[in-house]
């Protein structure tokens, strides 16, 4: 198996798809062989699982894995994406030669997985161009040009001799041989692609009719921005930020039940404008919440997960804008919150610094559940329990800053994963995306639906919502509805245009753009469905607006400012 981890492709609201490595191999769901691909050049034969110049990235924004393999005159690039046949999932393979001559392509089944234990491997042959292998089907346009199989011995070894393929009558078993394995192959002219496709055994596919990874891409993208478009000057956060968003989709229709993590998906997909998928295990949800009583958060990272399941369901509860949910999962969330305020005690004749040491981490976690339970009891129209729970929280900070030598508004303001308004969550987002092979982490196959999401959907929820928060901030802090615009304008952006389309907030859609007219930003925007006021400090702290919509010229740098438009003029 090549480096770089599995990632799974799969169709919509399903977690359940199938696995691709880093070189291209893939495994169905539960099968203990995989499907590899080996291409023959006028050199010799590249096996992708093995070769160095292997690269590979998501197509578009959804679970479109490409990878490319370069031979002597150019690459020969791998696509594999889920389809829908007959409400059943295949999994469709194109392979396209980019290069200028032509190349050969060997399709392999083999015994192994792609954690590389040995597997097991049945084949039966039912034409030249179908194959089952248990429990699946293996289906080409066309004939293949030769096909063999054998128990004996591995047929890469035959296949990179240039042997003859041969495939034994009547159709064989493994027969308990060491080496079960079979191949096709299959002429790629040059500037041409080869499609196949692999699904259950029972279901025939006319490869023809399945669509192109494009058509399939564009849909993941038109299904992500329906929630919301977010353009950032930073085209590569962009992609990121719509890859994290599609794998956000593939959680599955099941509840998820209840874990300190299920808070951070939550809010991830209402804030991702997804709030709707929710509806179908959310009551659930909320039942099991009730039944347990809570997650006893007796010890710091039980009281974390709690803070953060407190402050991601009432954030999603919210701009879901189901009043009887909302209602029936306050008791549960309050006493929640009150099992992590437990937590901070007042500690006497100690010094300041342990003070600090004993309150900084209880502090944090409870005022990140109190900002969720004050948005959803103001919300609920409990103005006056929303300002007592503001006020304390002023008191748990003042508390523990008192000891600093520096403020942490952390406490306070703790709207996502990131702190807010400061360059710490830029900077932090950059370097997560900069680590090797996140994406096929995001994507990974650890998600154990049923007793909570997996680390690669959590990773991916965790980064959206940093990178929703560099753009679109509620001040859930504050007494008046506030929703910082670039709560953090990094200098790199400076110059650089940026874009939110009916972003989802705790209130309302609200939509703003950002051109440059010299040194000055110019701010257009639309929150006529948004009940908050708007601020920007990161380039201007002076202005805020409660107007459904204008444009207007913000501060941005102190020197060269360029003069405002004249009346009538427009900054677009």
């Amino acid at each position: 198996m090549a480096d770089g981890g599995v990632g799974l492709v799969a169709v919509l609201d399903s977690p359940t798809g199938f696995l691709v490595d880093g070189g291209g191999l893939i495994q169905g769901p539960d099968a203990r062989w995989s499907l590899d691909w080996w291409i023959g050049a006028d050199d010799r034969w590249h096996l992708p699982a093995r070769e160095p110049s292997v690269r590979q990235r998501l197509r578009g924004s959804g679970p479109i894995t490409e990878t490319a393999v370069r031979v002597p005159s150019g690459d020969v690039v791998q696509t594999v994406y889920a389809a829908l046949v007959a409400g059943r999932t295949v999994a469709v393979i194109e392979v396209e030669n980019q290069s200028p001559v032509p190349v050969a392509l060997a399709i392999a089944l083999r015994p192994q997985t792609l954690d590389g234990d040995p597997g097991a491997l049945t084949v039966e042959r039912l034409s030249p161009s179908e194959i089952v292998a248990d429990g699946y089907r293996l289906t080409l346009p066309r004939r293949a040009g030769e096909q063999g199989f054998t128990c004996d011995h591995d047929l890469l070894t035959t296949v990179e001799a240039g042997g003859t393929l041969t495939w034994p009558d009547p159709p064989l078993t493994d027969g308990g041989g060491e080496f079960p394995n079979a191949v096709l192959m299959v002429p790629v002219p040059h500037r041409t692609t080869f499609r196949y496709c692999l699904g259950p055994a029972d279901l025939a596919v006319a490869v023809d009719r399945l669509p192109g990874p494009d058509n399939v891409a564009r849909g993941w993208n038109a299904l992500i921005e329906a929630g919301g478009r977010f353009e950032f000057p930073d085209p590569g956060l962009t992609h990121l930020a719509g890859a994290a968003r599609a794998r956000l989709l593939l959680l599955d229709r099941r509840p998820p039940g209840v874990d300190g993590d299920v808070g951070t998906v939550l809010a991830a997909l209402a804030e991702s404008g997804q709030a709707d998928r929710l509806s179908d295990w959310l009551p659930e949800l909320i039942d099991e919440l009730l039944g347990q009583g809570g997650l006893s958060p007796a010890d710091e990272a039980g009281s974390a997960r709690t803070a953060v399941l407190v402050d991601g369901l009432a954030r999603a509860l919210v701009i879901r804008g189901d009043r009887r949910d909302a209602e029936e999962a306050l008791p549960s969330l309050l006493h929640l919150t009150r099992q992590v305020e437990a937590r901070l005690r007042k500690p006497s004749r100690l010094s300041r610094s342990h003070v600090a040491a004993t309150l900084g981490e209880p502090a944090r976690h409870w005022c990140r559940a109190a900002t969720g339970l004050a948005v959803l009891v103001e919300w609920l129209g409990q103005e006056d329990a929303a300002a007592r729970l503001r006020h304390r929280m002023t008191d748990v900070a003042k508390r523990v800053t008192a000891t600093r030598e520096e403020e942490d508004n952390v406490f306070i303001t703790a709207a996502g994963p990131a702190p807010t308004g400061g360059r710490v969550g830029h900077d932090q987002l950059i370097g997560w995306s900069q680590q090797a092979n996140l994406i096929r982490r995001w994507y990974g196959p650890d998600r154990s639906i049923g007793s909570g999401p997996g680390a690669g959907l959590v990773d991916a929820a965790a980064f959206w919502r940093a990178a929703r928060h560099l753009l679109v901030s509620e001040r859930a802090d504050l007494a008046d509805p506030t929703v910082e615009l670039v709560p953090d304008h990094p200098t790199a952006w400076r110059g650089g245009s940026l874009e939110v389309h009916r972003a989802a907030t705790l209130y309302g859609p609200l939509s703003y753009a950002i051109r440059w007219h010299g040194p000055r930003p110019a701010l257009l925007w639309d929150a006529s469905e948004c009940r908050a006021r708007l601020v920007c400090p990161s380039l201007d702290p002076d202005w805020s607006t409660t107007d459904d919509r204008g444009e207007t010229l913000l501060a941005g740098s102190a020197g060269g400012l360029a003069d405002a438009p004249a009346p009538g003029e427009s900054f677009s």
